[in-house]
């Protein structure tokens, strides 16, 4: 009797040794993956060369350029106009309206701006020039503006007035309502991420 109840137990051993493998041998493991985008930045600079004169003389050539550089890391294209404007002495106004006309007696420009690099930029009709490639990181337009040049006539507003005065030939000079004036030339310089706006075709560089 005593030889039976040993067999029992041993059965019973066995089968809660076969529980305790089969729980040890279950496995689980989890993976995680981070994925970071990061978004490029929109950032440019302008940056321009001007010496204001302070005796402007006729034919003198004043340098005047104006770069545009991406800064960024996210493509751009450019575009820049610039717009004259003739001020009377003494007004500091700063609106885009001229007091003096931008042309003398025989329509010729009294101040003009003299370009460069015109393969670059495509004249958009518009009063926009457009520069002809997209703008990868750091890189940067060439100058549409290179100078401005003082007409080399010395009477901007018109002929010497003659008369005869007690036998003699009297001239006077018309007054020049140029002298002490101020010629303005504002320049606007845009970015974009999407030329298509502009309605223009780029190359790429």
């Amino acid at each position: 009797m005593r030889k039976k109840k040993n067999i029992i137990f041993a059965v019973a051993l066995f089968g809660m040794s076969v529980l305790i493998g089969g729980t040890a041998a279950y496995h689980q493991s989890t993976g995680f993956f981070r994925n970071i985008f990061k978004v490029g930045y929109w950032k440019n600079e302008t940056t321009e060369e001007f010496t204001g004169p302070d005796n402007w003389q006729p034919c003198q050539e004043i340098p005047k350029t104006v770069i545009g550089k991406n800064t960024g890391s996210v493509p751009a294209s450019v575009r820049i106009k610039y717009e004259e404007y003739w001020k009377n002495v003494g007004n500091t106004d700063l609106s885009h309206t001229s007091d003096l006309s931008l042309t003398d007696n025989d329509g010729d420009r009294i101040a003009y701006v003299k370009l460069q690099n015109q393969d670059d930029w495509v004249d958009g009709g518009d009063g926009w020039y457009y520069y002809k490639y997209m703008l990868g990181a750091g890189s940067e337009t060439s100058s549409l503006l290179k100078s401005v040049v003082l007409d080399c006539k010395n009477n901007f507003a018109g002929e010497n007035t003659c008369v005869a005065e007690n036998g003699q030939t009297v001239c006077t000079k018309p007054e020049n309502p140029y002298d002490g004036a101020k010629y303005h030339v504002f320049v606007t310089v845009q970015y974009t991420s999407e030329p298509s706006e502009w309605d223009y075709v780029l190359e790429k560089s």
